[in-house]
């Protein structure tokens, strides 16, 4: 299946998680470049997404179609956490996010949103919506740990109104996050009804990319 979703090791770039729609987590073997099989005990090869905990990168956290699972010795083996399929999909796979500091906070990309979850993994509540289309992008601040970007949109058919949202104090609550407009010099570019967002930031800087669906002519945007 194709590659959906990967993950870096940051005490080495040559150790590479990439997750599969059908073949399960592959992790590489140093510089060789050697791909292994992480997951054929699991009962779903569906990888939705993966991070490593930034706090311990030996632990691992995945989501699939069987629930979300999590491993601390870098894949060898695998606890489940919770049996829920997240779908974490986003336009493809989805973006897994685990925080700095004890006893992190996790936050998902969904079909339906953003998810956290404040307990380990085991709940997954919706902290950032809008009637249920999905979330494409998050990431954490380049220069606050406490500080979140995220986009809702989809191509999918005319919907919600699609954004790119900010949040604050952790994100871990719906009341953190509130939606961006840009500033009266540097608007947010107009996004037709059918429009999967993409958000990126690097010290203060911010980038926005919009695709829109058919019934908008497949129009691109940045």
């Amino acid at each position: 299946g194709r590659v959906t979703t990967i993950a870096i090791d940051p005490r080495n770039p040559e150790i590479v998680y990439a997750g599969a729609r059908g073949s399960g987590l592959w992790r590489t073997l140093g510089i060789r470049m050697i791909w292994l099989p992480m997951t054929d005990s699991l009962p779903s090869q569906l990888i939705e997404a993966v991070a490593l905990d930034p706090n311990n990168p030996d632990h691992v956290v995945i989501a699939t179609g069987a629930g979300v699972f999590e491993s601390v010795n870098d894949g060898s083996v695998w606890t489940l956490l919770d049996s829920e399929d997240l779908q974490a999909i986003g336009s493809d796979g989805g973006k897994l996010l685990i925080a700095l500091g004890p006893n992190p906070a996790m936050f998902v990309t969904t079909k339906s949103g953003v998810r956290v979850s404040t307990d380990g993994g085991h709940t997954w509540p919706s902290v950032l919506s809008n009637n249920g289309i999905q979330a494409s992008s998050i990431q954490f601040s380049s220069t606050d740990p406490t500080q979140l970007f995220a986009t809702l949109g989809t191509t999918s058919g005319p919907g919600p109104q699609p954004g790119v949202y900010e949040a604050s104090n952790g994100g871990t609550k719906a009341a953190s996050w509130h939606q961006l407009q840009g500033c009266p010099s540097a608007p947010l570019p107009p996004m037709p009804l059918s429009s999967n967002v993409w958000v990126a930031e690097s010290h203060g800087n911010m980038w926005v990319s919009f695709r829109t669906g058919a019934a908008d002519n497949n129009q691109v945007g940045w």
